[in-house]
């Protein structure tokens, strides 16, 4: 057994850790306290346990004092149980004394459990001197990063101070530099339209886009836009009044009061009676979402439909009378039904809106307007 030196899982003391930090195989430890921590495992025998004296000091419950040995022979690492302590590999009991370990092999004793990495250092060599390959990677690295970093501030200086009209010297531009619609844009940003857009595409082109409140701005816009020479404009703005307008008529209500805000809004106003208006107002909404936002600030009617009026009761008939007329094929006689001025078969409807539904000698049986049947004896 190692006894020179304790050390805690995280490494050993410093004039041990050369030593340590050439071994090509480590322990990761995966599970327990010290979980996330790698121990570089040295050529010989290493004794695992939770005493002060091993080599590998765990601290973790069911870890013996002297609970395991770990032997690194050239590539190859076995471990040794000390007094029969429970060791399990890869999830299965060492049964034997020596065991040996793989890499990626996972040793559980208690409450902790490691595995075996192996790691070639010599590709971290780039001469036969043993000097790690990126020892000087830093430095080089911070050189070039640096004078990367000083390009980008000169090139972004540069680019800053041509936008800002003023040459490498430091001395503002003549007006023959100057950009050709610098004019046309001091007319637009005089109208004080707040939303309308103006938008620079090419060093002579524009867009215009957004709104303007009435009519006299988009006039001043036209204006101002065919004394811009030299420039192309293209116009996408809208006019607040005249969307407000087009609301209007798609709502065609003079209940409603439909009016431009300002701000790409419009709003509307009024009461509303009925499902069949509310359901044109929506409809109105989507059609004109995409141009405009419409504050609806309707309500509604607090007036009731008036009741239709009664319907007309009919005017009773004059006094009816039942006529005798042709005999049938019955040999009896056909009876009529005579208000004075014409004869009534039955079937007949009167002008009271009463149906003559049969017709004998004693009387005659009516269908009244409501479906009831009646009997009127002449």
């Amino acid at each position: 057994m190692n006894t020179s030196a304790a050390a805690l899982p995280l490494g050993r003391p410093l004039n041990q850790r050369s030593a340590l930090d050439r071994a090509s195989h480590s322990l990761k430890i995966v599970r327990g306290i010290h979980a996330g921590a790698t121990i570089p495992l040295p050529a010989g025998t290493s004794v695992v346990g939770s005493a002060p004296d091993c080599d590998i000091l765990l601290a973790d419950p069911g870890v013996a004092p002297h609970h395991l040995e770990i032997v690194l022979e050239g590539m190859v690492v076995s471990a040794r149980r000390i007094d029969d302590a429970e060791v399990r590999v890869k999830d299965r009991p060492v049964i034997g004394q020596r065991v040996i370990l793989h890499v990626g092999s996972v040793v559980e004793l208690g409450d902790c459990a490691f595995r075996v990495n192996w790691e070639d250092k010599a590709e971290q060599t780039n001469d036969f001197s043993g000097r790690p390959q990126n020892s000087r990677t830093p430095l080089v690295a911070w050189l070039v990063i640096g004078a990367l970093g000083l390009l980008l501030l000169a090139l972004g200086w540069e680019f800053w101070q041509s936008q800002r009209g003023v040459d490498a010297s430091g001395s503002a531009k003549t007006a023959s530099t100057a950009s050709p619609g610098q004019p046309f844009e001091q007319a637009i940003e005089a109208l004080n339209a707040k939303n309308l857009k103006l938008e620079r595409v090419r060093p002579d082109a524009y867009r215009l886009s957004g709104f303007v409140d009435n009519q006299d701005q988009a006039r001043a816009v036209a204006l101002i836009t065919r004394q811009a020479a030299g420039l192309r404009v293209e116009s996408h703005f809208l006019v607040g009044t005249q969307v407000a307008d087009w609301i209007r008529d798609s709502i065609a209500s003079p209940q409603l009061s439909v009016k431009y805000i300002g701000d790409g809004k419009v709003s509307i106003e009024g009461e509303v009676q009925g499902d069949a208006f509310r359901t044109r107002l929506v409809q109105v909404h989507q059609q004109f979402a995409r141009l405009v936002q419409i504050q609806d600030k309707t309500r509604p009617s607090e007036k009731r439909p008036e009741p239709p009026p009664p319907a007309a009761r009919p005017k009773p008939a004059e006094t009816l009378e039942v006529v005798p007329g042709a005999i049938g094929s019955d040999g009896k006689p056909i009876f009529t039904v005579s208000d004075g001025r014409q004869r009534y078969f039955e079937g007949a409807t009167l002008p009271d809106g009463r149906i003559i539904q049969s017709v004998r000698a004693n009387g005659i049986v009516m269908r009244m307007p409501d479906g009831a049947l009646q009997e009127v004896r002449p």
